[in-house]
Parts: structure tokens; sequence; C-alpha cells
């Protein structure tokens, strides 16, 4: 994985819970082919499937914009019948968001919380 997706990951409150709100196996460059329907074309960033028990179909696109923000797009993969093509549906985005936001923006998309908390209080 590149360091603008690790950063990303990072961002978003780490591997903990990365394992958490999205499937293990749901990291993708946004180079992948997916710049044809429009997710981050020429941006580095990573794509993340949110767990299917949670939001079936659903992944998150981050991409690093020229400018060191983010562009943040929520969308739903499907295919059309019969000819089974792909189809994709951007349900949310937002640019331009700073570092310091990102993991709300992404929770306020999602419905997630990304975070653990203090798992009951400061003692």
């Amino acid at each position: 994985m590149d360091t603008v997706a690790e950063t990303i990951i990072e961002q978003l409150g780490g591997r903990r819970i990365f394992a958490l709100a999205f499937d293990a196996h749901g990291t993708f460059p946004v180079s992948n082919g997916y710049e044809q329907l429009g997710i981050g074309a020429d941006e580095p960033g990573v794509i993340l499937r949110v767990a299917k028990a949670l939001r079936p179909r659903t992944y998150v696109a981050v991409s690093l914009l020229a400018d060191d923000t983010y562009r943040v797009q929520m969308f739903r993969l499907g295919t059309t019948r019969p000819a089974h093509e792909l189809t994709l549906k951007i349900l949310e985005e937002s640019s331009g968001v700073y570092a310091d936001v990102l993991r709300e923006v992404v929770e306020r998309m999602t419905g997630l919380a990304l975070t653990l908390g203090t798992m009951g209080g400061a003692r």
C-alpha cells in the first residue's frame, strides 16, 4: 500500500478502526479502474469498502487533491440487468476537506463511529 493510502487510514483512526468499520480486503488504490466511473481520476488515494454487514455494496473513496485537501466520495456499486454492466451511484461527495476533519466527514457520510472512545470514561 502506498504512503498516501497509509496516511489516510491513520487519519481515519488507524488499522484497529479500519478493521472494525471496513472489510479486510476492501482497500484499493484509487487508480484501480474507478477513474472511468468518475472516482478519483489521476488523484492518489484509497477506496474503502464499508463492511457488508453495516452498509452492503457501499464504498468510500478518499483522494488527495493538488491543494493538500481531500475529496471524499461515498458511492454504491451495482450492475444493470440483463447486461450486467457496472453502475456507480454517488451518494454523497465533499471536496476541500482538511486532514483534521477527514474522520468527521467520513463518520457523517457513513454513520459509523471511527473512534473507540474512552471505553468507560477517564478515571
